[in-house]
């Protein structure tokens, strides 16, 4: 009994140092940055993941993902997705070139079962424009400051199912509105504390709650109301895209 109680206070303590390096991959949130977001892991790691930075020409990529499965396979190949993104998105400008580039790597090495749903894109807050590609991922919802709400669905397969794909993009203004990325976890965490089905009309009641909180707190609240019900059910992620206090002040500064 000793042995084995060894063995798993071992097997926790690893499981938290691959916890602590998978939070060392996720941005630090600043209120310059016009990006925010949150990753809850329903065990001890995650199969979600997102991930944004700045670039020199003032531009962000970002992009959020979700890996089929659970377990410490979902964290390591979460680990290799979202590290090869991070690394293309340097060099190549195009989200729907990424996707095929991470999509032929996964076909050829990742284990038969496993693949990776997955949005990413190029935000230029100068311009407030968007080019994104969505790889089987859930709808990216967009928020009008009016309550006007637009989604972007996918329309090809997730990654590593099949080569050769396509990654289409699509490119459309942000300015006045507010872009909500997320993983199941906060759609079926939702439906669940709500007992009703998983319908988006649950996320734009509960995203039009609380779109006057401040971003960082506002994921914070999101999470919090879809995971009521059972906060260990699945791994949750959401990325949020909107004009960053900064640039609100320095654009009313402009007009006085």
């Amino acid at each position: 009994m000793a042995s084995a109680l060894v063995r798993s206070e071992m097997v926790q303590q690893e499981l938290i140092i691959a916890r602590t390096i998978q939070e060392s991959f996720l941005p630090v949130y600043t209120e310059d940055h016009p990006i925010a977001g949150i990753n809850l892991a329903a065990k001890n790691v995650s199969g979600d993941f997102f991930d944004y930075f700045l670039q020199e020409d003032g531009t962000y990529v970002f992009n959020i993902g979700d890996v089929s499965g659970k377990g410490m396979d979902a964290a390591l190949l979460m680990a290799k997705a979202s590290s090869l993104y991070h690394c293309l998105g340097k060099t190549i400008k195009s989200p729907g070139k990424i996707m095929e580039v991470i999509n032929e790597e996964l076909v050829e090495h990742t284990t038969r079962g496993m693949f990776i749903t997955m949005v990413g894109g190029i935000y230029d807050p100068v311009t407030q424009s968007v080019t994104m590609s969505n790889a089987g991922h859930l709808p990216v919802i967009q928020r009008t400051n009016e309550g006007k709400f637009l989604q972007y669905d996918s329309k090809t397969l997730p990654l590593g199912i099949i080569a050769d794909q396509v990654f289409e993009e699509v490119t459309f203004s942000l300015a006045g509105s507010s872009l909500y990325l997320y993983t199941d976890g906060l759609s079926e965490g939702l439906a669940r504390s709500l007992d009703q089905p998983d319908e988006l009309e649950n996320l734009h009641t509960l995203i039009d709650r609380f779109c006057d909180v401040p971003r960082q707190e506002r994921l914070r609240q999101l999470a919090e109301e879809a995971s009521r019900f059972d906060a260990g059910f699945d791994d949750l992620t959401i990325l949020l895209i909107e004009e960053s206090q900064g640039t609100k002040s320095e654009k009313l500064a402009a007009q006085q």
